[in-house]
C-alpha cells in the first residue's frame, strides 16, 4: 500500500486529477529527495482506495531497503482489512512461490491501530501440512487471524479444518475472533462470529490483490 510505504519513508504523495472527470491520472511521490510519477493502471492498481505497487520499483526509483520498500512485521495499519491486506501482499506469492502456508495474529493496539505478528509456516517444527491456527501466538490484544492457502485442491476459501479449528478457539478457548484466508488467487475472505459466538458467518471476499 503506497501511502503506507511513502509515510513510513517520511515522503509525501500528490494526486493529480482530471479536471472534467475528477478521476485519479497520477500519483507524485517524493522519498530521500527523489521523485517519481506514477499513473494509475499503468504503475500501480487500486484495490480498497490504496494505491498498490512493486516494491521492487520503489526501491529502484527511491534507494529503499527490501524492508523498507515492504510491510514489515509489527508496523501499525489504521484498519483491521488494511492489516491483512498487508500481510497478503508480503505473503501471497511467496506462499505460491515456497509451496507452504504462512499465518498471522492481526492485533489491535492501545492507538487504535492494527498489526501483523506471529508469522509461522507450515514448515515450521510441529507443522507437517498446513498451519494450524489455533497454534499461533493468539495475544489478549488480537482481533484476526489470516493465514494463506497455495495448493489447488484448497485454494479457493476456508477448509473445513480452518473452519472446525476457529469453531474450537471460539467455543471452547472463548476466543470469538474474525478470521481471514489469502487464497492463491490473491482474494482474501473473511468470516467473523455470529449467533452470539455459536457460528460463523458466509465466507465473503473482502478484497482481491
Amino acid at each position: 500500500m503506497l501511502s503506507y510505504i511513502v509515510t513510513k519513508n517520511h515522503g509525501t504523495i500528490t494526486n493529480t486529477y482530471n479536471p472534467r472527470t475528477y478521476e485519479l491520472i497520477y500519483k507524485t511521490v517524493m522519498i530521500n529527495n527523489r521523485q517519481a510519477r506514477y499513473i494509475v493502471n499503468r504503475d500501480f492498481h487500486m484495490v480498497n482506495g490504496h494505491a498498490l505497487i512493486n516494491h521492487g520499483r520503489l526501491m529502484y526509483d527511491f534507494g529503499l531497503t527490501r524492508q523498507e520498500a515492504q510491510h514489515q512485521q509489527r508496523e501499525r495499519f489504521s484498519t483491521e482489512q488494511n492489516a491483512a491486506m498487508a500481510f497478503a501482499l508480503m505473503y501471497n506469492q511467496r506462499s505460491r512461490d515456497e509451496g507452504e502456508e504462512f499465518a498471522a495474529s492481526i492485533n489491535r493496539h492501545s492507538d487504535g491501530r492494527f498489526s501483523f505478528s506471529g508469522v509461522t509456516s507450515s514448515l515450521a517444527p510441529g507443522n507437517t501440512q498446513c498451519v494450524d491456527s489455533v497454534n499461533l501466538p493468539i495475544f489478549p490484544n488480537t482481533v484476526a487471524t489470516i493465514h494463506t492457502h497455495w495448493a489447488w485442491y484448497h485454494a479457493r476459501c476456508f477448509t473445513q479444518k480452518d473452519l472446525d479449528l476457529y469453531l474450537h478457539m471460539m467455543v471452547e478457548d472463548n476466543r470469538p475472533l474474525n478470521h481471514y484466508v489469502v487464497n492463491r488467487q490473491g482474494t482474501v475472505r473473511f468470516v467473523s462470529p455470529v449467533s452470539n459466538n455459536t457460528a460463523f458467518s458466509r465466507p465473503r471476499t473482502v478484497f482481491a490483490i
